[in-house]
């Protein structure tokens, strides 16, 4: 199943420094959000961890993901991309939906997330 026939919609967090990343595709009054991808990139932080982030406002949500942050602020971490071949829909018209990778930690300079999909 392909995407559905909409207006297209991307959206970012921009680059965070140990601060919650999060992007929106915002409520819309009688129409609803369809999101496609995902993807989660950032550099290190100084200690490793594992954040988890989520998804909100999907039928089936909140979805929850491990994103693993290596250490030193100057090392990648493995970038986390999730496409859905069926998208995700909005709980029902009027929800945005949410998605949100948490603070890295001590160190971190680096995060972003940023998601595409439709409005119908």
């Amino acid at each position: 199943m392909g995407a559905p026939f909409g207006m297209p919609v991307a959206a970012s967090s921009g680059n965070v420094a140990n601060a919650a990343a999060v992007a929106t595709m915002p409520a819309v009054k009688n129409r609803v959000n369809y999101l496609t991808s995902v993807s989660f990139t950032a550099s290190g932080a100084t200690a490793a961890s594992r954040v988890v982030a989520t998804i909100t406002g999907v039928i089936g949500g909140p979805l929850s993901f491990v994103f693993t942050v290596p250490v030193g602020a100057t090392v990648a971490a493995g970038p986390l991309l999730l496409s859905f071949e069926s998208p995700l829909c909005a709980t029902g018209p009027d929800t945005a939906i949410v998605v949100t990778l948490p603070a890295l930690g001590a160190g971190s300079t680096n995060a972003a997330t940023t998601i595409a999909g439709y409005l119908v």
